[in-house]
């Protein structure tokens, strides 16, 4: 992945407006090819969000106490756009032209809302 397909850091920082968490192991690697985990918690519901930005990669899994609502593991992100707008906030992950997908919308705010949709042409 090109690094400038990537928002920057802070950009992330901005969007889900908590610090990113990273296991031990990769806390020396570059933000770009670590593992960047941002938990997101409103009531008993959680979301965490991963991504590995310079690897295309995300994982987002969304629970409410123990029960999941939501597990999802993508490879193949070939770019990543954030949207800070007066009504809503976003992560969008967009897939390359042979990967035939919708983006992937990950809405943090004002509340938690993914969607995503797949060409089947």
């Amino acid at each position: 992945m090109n690094p400038t397909d990537v928002p920057h850091e802070s950009d992330f920082l901005q969007l889900f407006m908590v610090e990113p968490t990273t296991d031990s192991a990769s806390a020396e690697e570059v933000w770009l090819y670590r593992p960047n985990s941002y938990e997101l918690k409103t009531g008993d519901e959680t979301l965490l969000v991963t991504i590995w930005p310079g690897e295309g990669a995300l994982s987002l899994t969304w629970t409410r106490g123990d029960s999941p609502i939501l597990d999802l593991r993508l490879d193949g992100v070939a770019s990543w756009h954030i949207e800070n707008g007066k009504t809503r906030t976003y992560l969008e992950a967009r897939f390359g032209e042979s990967a035939r997908a919708h983006p992937l919308c990950i809405q943090v705010h004002p509340r938690w809302h993914v969607s995503w949709g797949c060409d089947r042409s």
